[in-house]
Formats: C-alpha cells, sequence, structure tokens
C-alpha cells in the first residue's frame, strides 16, 4: 500500500473523538502505537479508547502508518539506529502534530489553535522530504496517463551534473518554472515543451537572437531535441530546462518590476506567471496549450506561516471517467520533493484546495 501523507493526514483528522476524550490524547495513542513498526491488537485497542471510530478502520490505518515508519526510517541501514528513531519520531510528529518541515528546511512549531488552511499547509508541508538526493530517471510518457505518472519523478531539485549548464543554483526559487515545465510535459510531451519554450522565448523578446539563447540556455544538443519536440528526457535535461525557464522569466521580471509586482526573491511572482500565460505571445501557444488540457497553477501557502510561495500545477486526471480536459476531480503536480512522488489524487487534492492561495490560469473566454 502507497503511504499519501496528506491522505493519512485527512484520514487521521476524520476520526470521531470518545466522550471525554481530546485530539491530543488521540494522536499521543496513535505515535505510541505505530513508532516501533508493528501494531499488535493492544495497542488498536488503545487507540481505540480515545475514538468511536471502528478498531477496523484503526487497524487500517496504523498498518499503513507503521508501514510507512519501518521502509523510510527503521530500516533505512545508512545511518545509525538511533538516528533512525530519531526520524521516526519526528515523522510521526509532523503528521500528528502537525510539526512541519517547509520547503526552505525549517521546522516550525505548533500551536495551540490553527485555521483550517493553516492545518491544511502544515499537512503539505509533513509530507515533503528535505535533504535527500533525487534519483537520475527519465521521462518518455506517450500518453497523458503516462506522463502524469512520469511527473511522479519530476521535482524542483538540482540534477544538473557539474552544473553543466553553468545555471545551477538554489532549489527554492524552481517551483514557478519546474510547474511550466512540468504543466507543458504533462499537456504534450515533448512538443508541449518545445510550445513553452518558444511562448516564453517571444514573451522575454529573443525573437531575434531565438537561436543563440537557446544554445546559451539549453546546450546545442538539448536546444536540438526542444526544437524536434522529443518526448523522452532525463532528470539533469529537465533540470537545466527549469533553469533556463527561471532565468528568463525572473530577468524578465527584473525589467519589469512594475508589472511582475513586487520583487520575489524565492522564485517567480503571481503576477509574471500570469502576465506571461495570457500574453498575446501564448495566445496560439502555450496558453492555448493549457486550456486545451485543463492546466492551472496555484501559487500556495505550503508550511502554514500563511506566506503564499509554493506554485503547483492542478491538472486534470486522465483515469477519471469523465476524461481528459475535466477539472472536477484533478490531480496536483507539487515538484518539491515528498513522501509519495511528486503526484497527489483523491483525498490529498483536497489538501492543496484548502490552503492559501492564489489561482494563476489562463483567460478560458481567449479560446472558445
Amino acid at each position: 500500500m502507497s503511504f499519501d501523507l496528506s491522505a493519512v493526514n485527512s484520514r487521521i483528522n476524520a476520526f470521531e473523538l470518545a466522550p471525554s476524550a481530546n485530539r491530543q490524547q488521540l494522536n499521543e495513542a496513535i505515535k505510541s502505537a505505530a513508532q516501533d513498526g508493528q501494531v499488535s491488537q493492544q495497542e488498536i485497542a488503545n487507540v481505540a479508547r480515545f475514538t468511536s471510530t471502528s478498531r477496523e478502520q484503526i487497524s487500517s490505518l496504523l498498518s499503513n502508518i507503521a508501514e510507512e515508519v519501518n521502509n523510510s526510517f527503521l530500516n533505512n541501514t545508512t545511518m545509525p539506529r538511533a538516528s533512525r528513531v530519531e526520524n521516526a519520531q519526528s515523522f510521526l510528529n509532523q503528521i500528528l502534530d502537525g510539526d512541519s518541515v517547509g520547503m526552505g528546511g525549517g521546522r516550525r512549531g505548533h500551536g495551540a489553535s490553527r485555521t483550517p488552511e493553516e492545518r491544511a499547509a502544515r499537512t503539505i508541508g509533513a509530507c515533503y522530504r528535505n535533504n535527500e538526493t533525487t534519483p537520475s530517471y527519465t521521462l518518455n510518457g506517450r500518453d497523458q496517463e503516462s506522463r502524469l505518472a512520469d511527473l511522479r519523478q519530476l521535482t524542483q531539485r538540482d540534477n544538473i551534473t557539474g552544473n553543466s549548464a553553468g545555471l545551477a543554483m538554489n532549489d527554492n526559487v524552481r517551483c514557478g518554472a519546474a510547474a511550466l515545465v512540468g504543466a507543458a510535459y504533462y499537456a504534450n510531451g515533448g512538443t508541449g515543451v518545445n510550445v513553452l519554450w518558444n511562448s516564453l522565448i517571444d514573451f522575454t523578446g529573443h525573437q531575434l537572437d531565438r537561436s543563440s539563447v537557446s544554445t546559451n540556455l539549453l546546450g546545442s544538443d538539448l536546444g536540438r531535441k526542444i526544437n524536434r519536440g522529443e518526448n523522452s528526457f532525463n532528470s539533469e535535461e529537465m533540470s537545466i530546462i527549469q533553469d533556463a525557464v527561471y532565468k528568463l522569466l525572473n530577468d524578465w521580471e527584473t525589467a519589469h518590476p512594475i508589472s511582475a509586482g513586487a520583487n520575489n526573491t524565492e522564485g517567480l511572482n503571481s503576477s509574471t506567471m500570469h502576465q506571461f500565460i495570457n500574453s498575446r505571445y501564448c495566445i496560439n501557444g502555450f496558453g492555448k496549450l493549457l486550456s486545451d488540457n485543463g492546466v492551472s497553477f496555484r501559487n500556495i501557502d505550503n508550511d502554514g506561516d500563511r506566506s503564499i510561495n509554493h506554485f503547483v500545477v492542478f491538472v486534470a486526471n486522465p483515469n477519471q471517467e469523465s476524461g481528459i480536459g475535466s477539472t472536477s476531480n484533478p490531480a496536483v503536480y507539487d515538484p518539491w520533493p515528498r513522501t509519495g512522488g511528486q503526484v497527489v489524487t483523491g483525498e490529498g487534492v483536497e489538501v492543496y484546495r484548502r490552503t492559501n492561495f492564489e489561482t494563476v490560469r489562463v483567460n478560458d473566454s481567449l479560446y472558445k
């Protein structure tokens, strides 16, 4: 059973408290039951003292958490036993007390009272995995369902070997660029990335030096691959593309401070993203691609500090009966490395809906 921390947190929040019990008692009982990676009938009974939820549901939840504690922490022989136990305890605190680790790596304490939006943001932050190396991968999906599966691997982490493109940067600034690249790849694979790149070149005023800009930022081989609309990319190539997209839009942002809004040193602004995808350069290009495929962006609070500073992508889920293009039951692509992969579906999507956010999307009326 795969572990979706957002969905697990939602299940815990749905547990009804027993008479005279409080949430802290329930949380402590769950932590005690799951911390050693094994769940006994006695531990299930102890949790049942604090909730009216059925023992069957309690057992399912505890088994899911305990399995993740084992797989990700206790059985990780690359670190000392004491560190494994400490990390497992920290993990349990994150999902049960809201002591989440945000995308910048700073741990935030939990308060006695939070809004539903803050709780949702902390649930999102608790899913993140910091200080881990992203493994190499290859994306080569031929249809939207396989490309959505590919996005589970695509993060905003730097995978550039030896900083080959000369653009490696703090991972935190990449989320907007990673969201744009992920959306383009999901919508139409390599052709989508080609459409994004050409729309971006036009928007940022490089129509006359298109070839040299592409070569300088992407390298000649990757530039030719994008120009041909090839579908297969490895992790280093995707990092180079993310960096190049960020550099072009950040340079535009710097040159147009009034249009772009307040400068955001930790990544791109919502205003910049909005102006790009709704510009005249995107009407027959990237903007139309987004509209045709039901793709939109949200700039969200992902750690409960009430700052809206992380881009995610809402995409139509091709697994749904409603079909491609429907946004009634979407998936979310979150580029920051997270437990269970970068694509969130089902109950986890509702957590992303509840956090504080700004929507960035194309004006669909342009395409009617």
